[in-house]
């Protein structure tokens, strides 16, 4: 999030759908950063809503997709979402860019990193679980990557799970 982007909606907006009745009073610009289907970094910005009692983002596809990368508005056919019972595709330029897959909730779901974060943050996830890392037994190793799958569901769950 950048800070001096945040600013008060002249009127709350009811965010309903999948988050509710949850009224929504600022809004700020966010940097992100995902890999695409052919593992190339790819940065983009996007307005989001800002509410504390939100445990995700929430981003809108038409919002989404209503932007260059460097914020530039577009309106052109090329950039659209394909929707599928099982997964949704992000077409920009007229390439399909990125495979979303569905979570339990059957809402596509999208791994995003805070922009400039992504390629440090997959070095130490990858160093953790390497097989030549010895700090971890292989047990904890398979844990450590359901904590990550689970969106760093505490150990204890995990370790229930497991059981």
């Amino acid at each position: 999030m950048v800070p001096e982007s945040i600013r008060k909606l002249s009127k709350p907006l009811n965010v309903g759908g999948v988050g509710g009745d949850i009224l929504v009073e600022c809004v700020g610009r966010s940097n992100w950063e995902t890999f695409d289907d052919f593992r190339n970094l790819f940065p983009f910005n996007d307005d989001v809503f800002i509410n504390e009692d939100l445990s995700c983002k929430l981003l809108s596809p038409p919002s989404f997709l209503a932007h260059h990368k460097n914020g530039t508005k577009t309106c052109r056919l090329e950039d659209h979402f394909q929707i599928y019972r099982n997964l949704s595709k992000w077409h920009l330029n007229g390439k399909k860019i990125l495979t979303l897959g569905y979570d339990q909730s059957f809402l596509p779901r999208i791994t995003l990193f805070s922009q400039g974060q992504a390629v440090s943050t997959l070095k130490a996830l990858t160093s953790n679980l390497n097989p030549s890392n010895h700090n971890l037994s292989a047990l904890q190793k398979v844990w450590l990557r359901w904590h990550f799958k689970l969106g760093h569901l505490g150990f204890a769950h995990v370790a229930k799970l497991a059981r």
